[in-house]
């Protein structure tokens, strides 16, 4: 039976329409009909729609496989220039007429493809209004992509990215406006519905105040997790249409809570940014920069899914890299397994040194210190014959005006070495093996003109031969024009060796000891010897490389997205600014998300972007999860955190189970997954470290179905999963397990951000295991937050 829901029948707080009187039987089945009739009819358009494409693709593709074979039959008509022009004039004509076929079919299969996603799924919401001069209610559905009545010529659903729509997205019922080509437009919003539509059936819907009623809210946040992250565009609330809709904020901070919708809200932005922006900008203009490649994929369906194409998506270990070819960065797993070693060492505070804002705004200084001397350079050679030596390339470098950027000295030093070259090339073109050769093709060439009785007067030997020297000669110097042409004449590694060794005279060095210091140049040293490089000096070197070579990336990026931005450090945010330096920046994290200990990059982008510039936008309501699992993680935190609100969604507390050992564990975990018999949906086991995943794993592989996540490039589909936290990060599943939340691995303010995102996983069910002392982040939290079981021994 339809389940239909009106205001009067719920009292939320999400603030559910009021009606004095009790909307009766009849009227119910009146409104119950009419909507079936309306979804019966749009779906009937849709699939005309689909039907008369279908028949405009056969057509289409049928007379572009014929141009495609008579433009394979042109052949060209030689005998005067009028023909050849003739057959010049065709050819260009059925390419012309290929590029339009082609244009035509991308369009109609692109067409086709959204009508598909929106035939089992037409429309997901309505708003009825009317002008404040009028009486006359319009009505409007709102899905996906916009469907046209041609009958009537209006529209039987709207782009929920059309300006109409803000209706739907913003504000309560009464007064409002929206955008319009016109200007601003006033209107009376009458009523708000939403629907929940499943293969073609209306399953219910609702009447609301607010954006989305708490009947379809919680129904669609009851649902159990996928592998894949679904659009939001059903159910954007209002905080996170302003970050979907705002069209001109060069920076836009999001700062939300886990489970707030950041990333999904990010996602339509880009939606609706290619929308409004579409004879502007296409996917190509677009790059997101997400944690890993695990979370790429598990994003990779959203745009799809509202008929975009899929997003370039990299991490910002996969960007940097193509910047330095023949070095390898070090993985994210390798990154969280040195994090303990580094603090063991004390390494961990030369780190800190390197990602820090005052060590960026140093680089500046050290490259001022390079006007005359400090510089490193390669020796250029050809074979074992040395062209152009270290101490020539410092005497040319000299030569060049000192008050000019390091960039524009070396582009003037590689413009002499060219010049050089040149001098050498006339010089040895008269050289005796030279001219051996030009000898010997000599013979050949006259032996050609004999052959085929060319007449000589055509052809002069003296040039012939001045040519084939030049020829000769520039095949000699080709590999060492190569490398002036890829500035190979300087050294990056040495001179970012050369960097560290300095850059503390630009720096209060009093808070790092000289020996952490010499004992990180040199392993840095050891590491760039095997073509190896941490992310955190990866950063630095290729600063180095654009300061001194000012490359162009190669795609002109307009908009850049960063999720997870609480795991940047200063110098890779302003890498990525002095890259593209022209884009749009959207940047959104959360503080108490950050696996890499306190990082103040949120609070320092004043140093990158002006306040003019930037718009801080705060998501405080948390959706992922159910009240009490939201309430248990946020008490992880300890300190109050601001404004946060759980959505109203009920279910179990969480659970705290103490063991005696890993074994104890293992056993009581595979109990828990088989008693449930997959009720649970998806379910997780979330340890600190890969070596801990390691560990259950090989505890209960044997006795239950389960997959560990090894890397980034790992498939996350199956029902159990073992993972580590830094894979987890954006990612959410239906029951989450945590692996020995003790004292021992959960005591530093940086466990406490990991713990903290390691709960916030959990949509419906979280379970923390324990093996004696249990963590201080959660021996704080009050005990009516959670469950607690008897020690298992």
């Amino acid at each position: 039976m339809l389940a239909v829901f009106f205001p009067c029948q719920h009292n939320y707080q999400s603030g559910l329409l009021k009606k004095e009187k009790r909307m009766n039987q009849e009227q119910q089945e009146q409104q119950e009909q009419q909507e079936q009739q309306y979804l019966i009819k749009t779906i009937a358009s849709i699939v005309e729609e689909k039907a008369s494409i279908q028949a405009e693709l056969t057509e289409v593709e049928a007379g572009h496989k014929a141009h495609l074979e008579e433009n394979g039959q042109l052949k060209i008509q030689a005998g005067s220039i009028g023909a050849l022009m003739e057959t010049s004039f065709s050819i260009r004509e059925k390419e012309q007429t290929l590029s339009v076929d082609g244009f035509l079919l991308t369009q109609k299969r692109e067409r086709l493809s959204i009508l598909n996603k929106m035939e089992p799924k037409p429309y997901f919401g309505r708003v009825d209004f009317h002008e404040e001069d009028e009486e006359q209610t319009e009505k409007i559905y709102l899905g996906i992509s916009s469907l046209k009545n041609h009958q009537l010529g209006d529209y039987r659903i709207y782009d929920w990215r059309a300006p109409i729509a803000h209706l739907y997205y913003e504000g309560k019922l009464g007064e409002a406006k929206y955008p319009s080509v016109s200007g601003e437009q006033e209107v009376i919003v009458e009523r708000k519905r939403q629907y929940i539509i499943e293969d073609g059936e209306l399953e219910s819907f609702a009447d609301t105040i607010e954006t989305i009623g708490d009947e379809v809210l919680l129904e669609v946040l009851g649902q159990k997790s996928s592998s894949r992250m679904n659009n939001i565009v059903a159910t954007i609330q209002k905080e996170q249409n302003e970050v979907v809709r705002d069209l001109y904020t060069p920076v836009l901070v999001v700062q939300g809570v886990a489970g707030s919708g950041k990333t999904s809200a990010m996602l339509q932005r880009v939606a609706y940014l290619l929308y409004h922006f579409r004879e502007k900008i296409s996917m190509k203009d677009i790059l997101l920069f997400s944690p890993n490649r695990l979370f790429s994929e598990y994003i990779a369906n959203v745009l799809p899914s509202l008929g975009e194409a899929e997003l370039k998506t990299k991490s910002y270990r996969e960007f940097i890299q193509q910047y330095l070819p023949g070095i390898k960065i070090d993985s994210l797993k390798k990154d969280f397994a040195q994090l303990k070693e580094n603090e063991l060492s004390g390494n961990d505070q030369v780190k800190a040194i390197k990602k820090s804002r005052s060590f960026f705004e140093a680089l500046p200084l050290y490259l001022e210190s390079l006007a005359t001397r400090g510089i490193q350079w390669n020796t250029i050679k050809l074979e074992e014959e040395i062209v152009f030596s270290k101490q020539d390339l410092k005497a040319l470098y000299r030569k060049i005006n000192v008050k000019l950027p390091i960039n524009e000295r070396m582009k003037k030093l590689q413009q002499l070495l060219l010049q050089k070259v040149e001098e050498k090339k006339s010089q040895e073109m008269k050289a005796e093996w030279v001219e051996k050769e030009v000898e010997l093709i000599s013979e050949q060439v006259i032996q050609k003109i004999e052959q085929e009785q060319i007449d000589k007067t055509f052809f002069s030997m003296d040039a012939v031969q001045e040519e084939a020297a030049r020829e000769i000669v520039s095949k000699k110097y080709a590999t060492v024009v190569k490398k002036i042409r890829r500035m190979s004449f300087w050294n990056l590694r040495k001179q970012y060796l050369h960097l560290l060794t300095r850059i503390l005279d630009f720096l209060d060095s009093n808070s790092i000891s000289a020996a952490a210091w010499k004992s990180d140049i040199e392993m840095t040293r050891l590491s760039l010897i095997d073509k190896k490089l941490s992310l955190v000096d990866a950063t630095i070197c290729v600063w180095l490389r654009k300061a001194f070579l000012d490359f162009t990336p190669k795609n002109a990026y307009r908009y850049i997205f960063i999720d997870e931005i609480q795991d940047y450090t200063f110098p890779e945010l302003a890498l990525l600014k002095a890259l593209y330096p022209n884009a749009k920046f959207t940047l959104c994290g959360d503080l108490n998300q950050s696996l890499y200990g306190k990082r103040d990059v949120l609070q320092e982008l004043p140093y990158l972007f002006s306040k003019e510039q930037t718009k801080k936008i705060q998501l405080t309501t948390s959706y992922r999860s159910t009240q009490e699992i939201n309430l248990f993680s946020l008490a992880i935190l300890g300190e109050k955190v601001e404004n946060v609100k759980a959505y109203g969604r009920s279910g179990q507390k969480p659970t705290l189970k103490s063991v005696a050992n890993e074994q104890l564990m293992a056993h009581a975990i595979v109990q828990q997954i088989q008693s449930q018999k997959r009720q649970a949906g998806r379910t997780v086991i979330i340890g600190k470290t890969m070596q801990e995943c390691q560990t259950v794993y090989e505890l209960i592989k044997e006795q239950i179905s389960v997959k560990l996540i090894k890397n980034e490039t790992s498939n996350p589909s199956a029902d159990v999963l073992i993972i580590p936290a830094f894979y987890a990060k954006g990612l959410e599943f239906d029951e989450v397990i945590v692996w020995n939340a003790s004292k021992d691995n959960y005591s530093t303010s940086e466990a406490k951000n990991t713990l903290y995102t390691i709960c916030s996983r959990a949509m419906h069910q979280l379970t923390v295991f324990v093996i004696g002392e249990p963590s201080p982040y959660i021996t704080r939290i009050p005990d009516d937050l959670y469950e607690k079981q008897q020690k298992e021994n």
